[in-house]
């Protein structure tokens, strides 16, 4: 184990010994430097951790659960899609949902779902 006086002992091949600290203690203009940049990492050490905490209780509060519908958004029970056809994107607007088919078919829906109201076929 290396004791203080080995480490002070130690000749440096690219650093010369008079390049390193000085045993004498920090002078008052230096003192209060060093004071000054101590605080200012400790303050923000204190602000990343608590933004941190703030980002991750937002995050906890925002999406409770992944498969919980939206606040205030109620699916309609059934969603009347032609035989064969299978819905690869489903959306809702104001007054409707769309339903786009793996095929590129787009059925719209009224808000209580059921057989469609409208078919946009796919462009061939």
């Amino acid at each position: 184990m290396l004791d203080r006086d080995t480490v002070l002992a130690y000749d440096h091949p690219v650093i010369p010994k008079e390049a390193g600290m000085s045993e004498a203690p920090l002078g008052g203009a230096d003192a209060r430097v060093v004071r000054y940049l101590r605080i200012l990492v400790t303050v923000l050490t204190v602000v990343m951790v608590g933004g941190m905490i703030v980002l991750v209780t937002v995050f906890v509060q925002r999406f409770p659960d992944g498969n919980a519908p939206a606040p205030g958004v109620t699916a309609p029970r059934e969603l009347d899609l032609p035989e064969g056809a299978a819905a690869a994107a489903v959306t809702r607007a104001r007054d409707f949902w769309v339903v786009v088919t793996g095929a590129g078919d787009i059925y719209f829906y009224g808000p209580a779902g059921g057989a469609p109201l409208r078919h946009v076929p796919a462009p061939e």
